[in-house]
């Protein structure tokens, strides 16, 4: 137990300092990494992204 507890954290400890910020569009299906993308299609297609977090 107290394996698997240390590799949970572990994985965890990783994947949080291998993330990175995006925003993705659910309507389009589309991810933007730059911040000045999402603005443009925010005004293009008028509907805004989410942001999220995602692997490196």
């Amino acid at each position: 137990m107290n394996k698997l507890c240390t590799r949970l954290k572990y994985e965890k400890y990783v994947l949080d300092a291998m993330s990175m910020t995006a925003w993705h569009c659910y309507r389009c299906n589309l991810t933007f990494k730059d911040k000045t993308h999402v603005d443009m299609h925010k005004e293009i297609a008028r509907h805004d992204a989410r942001q999220v977090e995602i692997a490196q």
